[in-house]
């Protein structure tokens, strides 16, 4: 059986479709029903450099960012729990490297963890709940409820 996902090169799917017949694809959208999300978008066309950004602010360098579709009209404040988002990063080449992925389970808890590109759990990668590798760089977007790139477009 064939699933059908949020089209993730774009910003979604019906702004890339018109609305029309959902697009087969691979990345996140792949494994969305590990979120229970209806879908994901991104502010980004392409990916972004944030190599000349604050290093203490911008970890991953070459990236793009999905958020899950419960988000898309606000990102201010608390996020619903069961917000998801999936930072994508990519080697110099513009090859995709890794995907970084936040759960809000409760109201002060983001759960972290790394997938390879295949979706499967990277489990040599930072997992858990509030875990300081992640969760520390993440209090710089706490207007944001720790979500970082809410406001990038291009």
């Amino acid at each position: 059986m064939q699933r059908w996902v949020a089209t993730l090169g774009v910003v979604g799917l019906f702004s890339a479709c018109g609305g029309g017949t959902p697009v087969p694809v691979t990345g996140p959208g792949a494994y969305q029903n590990d979120f229970k999300t209806t879908g994901f978008f991104s502010l980004l066309t392409t990916p972004i450099d944030n190599s000349g950004m604050d290093a203490a602010k911008f970890v991953h360098k070459l990236q793009r960012t999905w958020f899950s579709n419960n988000v898309k009209d606000a990102f201010t404040g608390n996020v619903p729990v069961g917000t998801v988002a999936i930072k994508e990063t990519y080697d110099p080449q513009m090859a995709a490297s890794a995907r970084y992925v936040m759960v809000k389970r409760s109201t002060d808890t983001w759960f972290y963890e790394v997938r390879k590109l295949d979706g499967t759990v990277d489990t040599a990668g930072p997992s858990g709940e509030n875990v300081a590798m992640c969760h520390g760089c993440h209090t710089a977007f706490k207007t944001t409820d720790y979500l970082g790139g809410t406001t990038y477009k291009n």
